[in-house]
């Protein structure tokens, strides 16, 4: 019986692995109906670089945006579908996107409080949580495993 935690442990991987994996496939899908969703003009409320993690350092971009929709105001701060970026594509798009600036916001049809500013499939790390979702499979099972022998 000791050895009920590690395959508790090995199993909630296994089991959490799928969920990373369509979700990961969901923000796909959502990111290329993007490049075909309606615009309307927006505001850019606040918009800096963000970092974080270990070295070496990841960044995103904090960055607000209002907008409205038949009357309703929106407030997102969603630049893409993928937000770990680069330094050079952080400074890039807080260069665009400053402060009062007025860029399209493109916004889900059928959920008007969705939206990007940047639409698509962008950036390298598109695939990342499907790997990510692969390998914590492979984690639960090498638990499990080693937890049996």
């Amino acid at each position: 019986m000791e050895n009920i935690l590690p395959i508790l442990i090995g199993a909630a991987l296994v089991l959490a692995g799928p969920i990373v994996i369509v979700y990961s496939r969901r923000n796909i899908r959502a990111a290329k109906a993007s490049a075909h969703w309606p615009t309307l003009p927006g505001e850019i409320k606040h918009s800096e670089i963000e970092e974080f993690g270990p070295h070496p350092v990841s960044y995103t971009c904090d960055i607000l945006y209002e907008y409205q929709h038949n009357g309703i105001k929106y407030e997102s701060d969603r630049v893409s579908f993928f937000g770990i970026f680069t330094l050079e594509e952080s400074k890039s798009f807080t260069q665009q996107f400053t402060v009062d600036s007025r860029p399209f916001v493109y916004y889900n049809p059928d959920n008007p409080a969705f939206s990007v500013l940047v639409p698509g499939v962008y950036g390298k790390n598109r695939s990342h949580g499907i790997a990510v979702g692969v390998l914590i499979i492979l984690a639960g099972i090498a638990v499990i495993a080693r937890a049996l022998n």
